[in-house]
């Protein structure tokens, strides 16, 4: 659990040494675990979350009473997309976080970005979109394998 916090952390904050300790501690546990079984699903989640990130969806409001980034923010949070990080930003109050990011912070209307790992969408302004950018395939070797044999 806390490997699963720690990088948490980091998507949501740029902060890469949350990323490391999270890293380190995941080789630590497995290189101290003698079997693994079925108990320890919890840290295979975890590894799977350490190698494939979740989804961040990042809204960027305007001001304080911004009725399209709720909006946005409503729908990115409607998306079936599990583990998926929901972020607000108030242009403002987090231009730091906004030039972290390489967001427009000058923008007159709310946006959202969907990122995958270290790749960011486009700026979108409505929920059709939201979805479409947020129904990007998974990494590489995440999710099932096809009913047929095909990858």
């Amino acid at each position: 659990l806390a490997a699963r916090v720690l990088d948490r952390l980091w998507l949501l904050t740029g902060d890469a040494s949350y990323h490391t300790r999270a890293e380190a501690s995941l080789k630590g546990l497995i290189s101290i675990s003698e079997k693994l079984d079925q108990h320890d699903s919890g840290l295979a989640i975890a590894v799977a979350s350490l190698l494939w990130p979740p989804t961040r969806y990042v809204v960027v409001a305007t001001g304080d009473d911004d009725a399209n980034a709720r909006e946005l923010a409503a729908a990115a949070d409607r998306l079936y997309d599990p583990g998926k990080i929901v972020v607000r930003l108030m242009r403002g109050r987090d231009d730091e976080e906004i030039a972290r990011l390489k967001l427009d912070r000058k923008a007159r209307r709310a946006y959202a970005v969907v990122c995958h790992e270290d790749r960011c969408s486009e700026p979108v302004r409505d929920e059709a979109s939201l979805k479409k950018e947020g129904s990007l395939p998974a990494p590489v070797g995440a999710g099932r394998q096809g009913t047929e044999g095909k990858p």
